[in-house]
């Protein structure tokens, strides 16, 4: 599983606009999402694909091993991609003064990226399993 995080300069000058909106032009804020970019989510899932690949692979090979057989090939795979999830941003309460206020508190949150890979593994039977 990858995890990407936002930059905390981006959540400062964001942090700092939504503050001035709210004391000068009476701006509500009821909630704010992200989400990860197309190309970070393709570049991270491809990075995850490619581990989650060579795991089922080397499990494979342990229940090969394991049943005493001589080999394995792989039947019929199927890797799939989560869903493209939300990064949610973690708000901390912040009392509103009279006065100029504070950039409202944001901290960057996190995206899971996951991959799953299942399939069969063929156990070739050229010696057949050990007893």
């Amino acid at each position: 599983m990858a995890r990407a995080i936002c930059g905390s300069a981006r959540f400062t000058a964001a942090a700092t606009l939504i503050s001035r909106l709210q004391d000068e032009d009476g701006l509500l804020l009821s909630g704010m999402g992200f989400s990860l970019g197309d190309k970070t989510r393709r570049d991270a899932e491809d990075s995850v694909t490619q581990q989650a690949i060579k795991s089922w692979q080397a499990r494979a090979q342990q229940a090969t091993n394991g049943l005493g057989f001589a080999g394995w090939h792989p039947g019929h795979v199927t890797v799939q991609t989560g869903e493209g999830g939300r990064v949610y941003p973690m708000m901390r309460a912040q009392t509103m003064s009279s006065g100029g206020s504070a950039p409202v508190p944001i901290e960057a949150g996190t995206s899971d990226v996951t991959v799953t890979v299942s399939g069969e593994a063929i156990l070739d039977s050229a010696t057949g399993p050990t007893r």
